[in-house]
């Protein structure tokens, strides 16, 4: 499965509550406290890196977790009866 393209981390960026993450970073840099702005940063980077790699990796459910979703709603896997 290809990576996805940079823009797409970007993207990660310029969500709700990243949003919120980069307001807390301007108020940390305008009260002076750079290693919680530091901290900030860290978190609000790291974060887009993960949301930008998780999708490559990401791998379908296990048989037994798909038959109980199935069996949820009413269906029956043929093997496990």
């Amino acid at each position: 499965m290809p990576m996805p393209t940079m823009p797409g981390a970007a993207a990660q960026l310029v969500m709700p509550m990243p949003i919120m993450i980069w307001l807390a970073v301007l108020v940390e840099a305008a009260t002076g406290n750079w290693v919680d702005m530091l901290i900030l940063l860290l978190i609000q980077f790291v974060n887009a890196f993960i949301a930008w790699c998780a999708p490559a990796g990401a791998l379908p459910p296990p048989p037994a977790a798909r038959c109980g979703l199935a069996v949820k709603r009413g269906c029956r896997h043929p093997k496990l009866g």
